[in-house]
């Protein structure tokens, strides 16, 4: 789960990994008006305005450039859970973007269990907008499995129904220390710190972080496949530790985070260039490193398998570059 955190939201807005749960899937496609909105605002971007304008340009031109991208992206993750045939009537109906007929069509499916009818009703009523009656769905589903029961606690947290959401993880973190699951329990640990910190609750927040970062080191050095996940929670440790202004151990995490993302960035480039690029800028943001770490990043980003990640990352790097720091020290 990423959260946005108060002193590098600028660079969160711009770099942040898409959510497919995102309140603005109702755009299909942008007209030419729109995208000559959006250019004007790229180019006043440039201009010399404060912080704060930058950051609600910023989510503007991401309310609209990001629509038809999230709508694909959601609806490949829905035809990704599609086992059988018996919802091939439902895939024509997503590509065209009728979700209320695919809503219609997937309540005549027959010998699909009503768990599974159900979490998808819930994905296609998001589609659409219809948050509450997706709460209702996933609701009902949440009981069939703890996947799903999963899912609906990130759905309540994405729609910043926090005390909801908080109910349901720790129904789930009392079943997955029942069942030794570790690797389960420490999400739920850190998604759970993100929502405390969201709340402003940061004794709260501080001690579910080192909670889960403990079991995600502990499960890290017995499988170098969790690696990738100790790194996320080490990112998302050293944001906070800087956002509640203990700078001295947010450093100290920061050099954790940045020197694995190095490590898995060396083993396969083309996965982990955009965590470790982002680990160099996290370090020129927040401790003012050197600005030869940006000429690094923006060598390191090429690497990465999605063109458009690589771009918007060169753009920010441009962007910090010329911003007037004066001498800035590593």
């Amino acid at each position: 789960m990423k959260i946005i955190f108060k002193n590098v939201i600028l660079f969160s807005l711009i770099l942040g990994t898409v959510s497919i749960y995102a309140n603005v899937l109702d755009r299909v496609f942008l007209t030419a008006k729109e995208q000559k909105h959006i250019e004007a605002l790229e180019v006043k971007l440039e201009d010399n305005i404060t912080r704060k304008e930058k950051v609600k340009i910023v989510k503007e031109i991401q309310k609209y450039k990001r629509a038809k991208e999230l709508k694909e992206l959601a609806i490949k993750q829905i035809q990704k859970g599609f086992e059988s045939k018996q919802f091939s009537k439902l895939e024509p109906l997503l590509k065209r973007g009728d979700i209320e007929g695919a809503i219609q069509e997937l309540s005549k499916i027959n010998g699909v269990s009503l768990g599974k009818k159900l979490r998808l009703k819930a994905e296609f009523l998001k589609l659409i907008g219809k948050i509450d009656d997706a709460d209702d769905a996933y609701y009902n589903a949440s009981s069939k499995s703890l996947d799903i029961k999963y899912e609906y606690a990130l759905f309540l947290q994405n729609y910043r129904k926090f005390y909801d959401a908080i109910d349901v993880y720790n129904e789930l973190l009392e079943a997955f220390k029942k069942s030794k699951n570790i690797k389960q329990e420490a999400m739920v640990l850190n998604n759970l710190a993100n929502i405390y910190y969201n709340l402003k609750k940061y004794k709260k927040a501080e001690k579910l972080f080192e909670e889960s970062l403990k079991l995600k080191e502990e499960l890290a050095k017995k499988d170098a496949k969790c690696e990738p996940e100790l790194a996320k929670t080490l990112s998302n440790v050293t944001l906070f530790y800087s956002d509640i202004g203990k700078k001295d151990i947010s450093k100290k995490y920061y050099f954790e985070y940045s020197n694995l993302y190095k490590k898995l960035y060396q083993k396969r480039p083309k996965e982990f260039s955009f965590g470790y690029a982002r680990s160099l800028i996290v370090g020129f943001v927040l401790f003012k490193f050197d600005k030869s770490v940006l000429d690094k990043a923006a060598k390191v980003i090429k690497d990465y398998k999605r063109e458009n990640i690589v771009n918007s990352v060169i753009k920010t790097i441009k962007r910090l570059k010329s911003r007037n720091r004066g001498v800035l020290v590593n």
